[in-house]
């Protein structure tokens, strides 16, 4: 069978025997961005001005903009930790209604800043916490009033998002919502042309299911409306095996830490894994002038290093050097459930083969 190393999921999950459904404080999307657009909805007119991250996806940034807040954006330090002097700065000068906040890549980049973040909760200001990276990451102290998060990203579901928020807090919105039916087609249909090409083993035939990703991501992309969470997710989403999503991603991080800590050219961004701490990927920095011709190299080879994000358009000027040069250098390794540690040296002994060349 071939193998291809931190592209899209294509797993197929089985049905659980249980149904994931709403609840109070608890609802259920196609995307994180949905779940963003319906609570931005829900909040309604009484937010006016907004504090938003620097270092952040367009897709989140685009449904403030939508809206006509006022925004303004607080940078983050290169381990990706709010800076705090300008953090408070900003509060104090732009008297924000509400800051989103994110903890990066599986670790929580927002603990120095929790107990601020919950001491302006109490005056008044409105904190949205996005949990996608820190999806699994435990003994957290609360400091939101609201989080939201994207479950694509680590495993193998068509579509995923969710909202939460206080008990009996939010109306219950799956009866009077549309599942995302043609996005979501789309996906399981890519997911199982993906499986089959790779279980046949024949390099040479069509990747037809390239097309259907790329087009279902642009489905998102113009996506302005929220949807409820599919049907096929909700019955299969429960079969997902946590413990096991847990220790094989900090078991595969440990790997690539000791397989690429000697490596030139390479920082890792965290070489201590915390014991609360579930990574998203392996990120780290590579200079510029060789980030891309990398990516570009390896992905000839089967393994695909995303940047995770570009940096947005909308931000322009406003981006701080520092979080300027987090763009530029920024490279994650994938290091998920569908691999081993014999996977992991394997993608470290490319990358040193191949970095020496860019």
């Amino acid at each position: 069978m071939q193998k291809e190393y931190g592209s899209n999921f294509c797993e197929e999950l089985q049905k659980s025997g249980g149904l994931l459904e709403d609840s109070d404080g608890r609802l259920f999307f196609d995307s994180g961005r949905s779940a963003l657009r319906y609570l931005l909805d829900f909040l309604g007119a009484r937010i006016e001005r907004v504090l938003l991250p620097q270092y952040d996806c367009e897709s989140v940034l685009e449904p403030f903009i939508e809206r006509n807040y006022r925004i303004s954006y607080y940078p983050v330090d290169r381990y990706f930790r709010p800076c705090g002097k300008e953090l408070r700065r900003l509060v104090e000068k732009e008297k924000p209604q509400l800051i989103l906040v994110q903890a990066y890549f599986g670790f929580d980049t927002l603990a120095d800043e929790r107990d601020f973040l919950a001491d302006i909760r109490k005056q008044g200001v409105t904190v949205i916490e996005d949990i996608t990276h820190s999806l699994f990451l435990s003994s957290l102290k609360d400091c939101s009033d609201y989080r939201f998060a994207s479950l694509r990203k680590w495993c193998a579901i068509p579509d995923g998002g969710i909202l939460l928020g206080p008990q009996k807090h939010f109306p219950s919105v799956s009866p009077g919502m549309r599942e995302n039916t043609e996005f979501v087609t789309e996906r399981i249909e890519a997911q199982r042309q993906k499986r089959e090409y790779f279980a046949r083993g024949d390099g040479e035939a069509p990747k037809g299911f390239i097309a259907l990703y790329d087009r279902s991501e642009a489905l998102l992309d113009i996506q302005k409306n929220y949807y409820t969470m599919s049907l096929y997710t909700r019955e299969r989403i429960a079969s997902l095996e946590r413990e096991k999503i847990i220790s094989s991603r900090r078991s595969c991080y440990d790997v690539l830490k000791g397989a690429l800590s000697q490596v030139p050219y390479i920082e890792i961004i965290y070489p201590d894994l915390p014991e609360n701490a579930v990574p998203l990927y392996f990120p780290v920095y590579i200079s510029p002038d060789k980030r891309d011709r990398l990516r570009l190299r390896m992905r000839e080879k089967g393994i695909f290093l995303p940047v995770i994000w570009p940096l947005p358009t909308v931000l322009g000027e406003t981006v701080s050097d520092g979080v300027r040069d987090i763009y530029n250098k920024i490279l994650a390794i994938p290091c998920d459930q569908r691999y081993t540690g014999k996977d992991m040296r394997f993608i470290a002994d490319v990358i040193k083969q191949e970095i020496e060349l860019c």
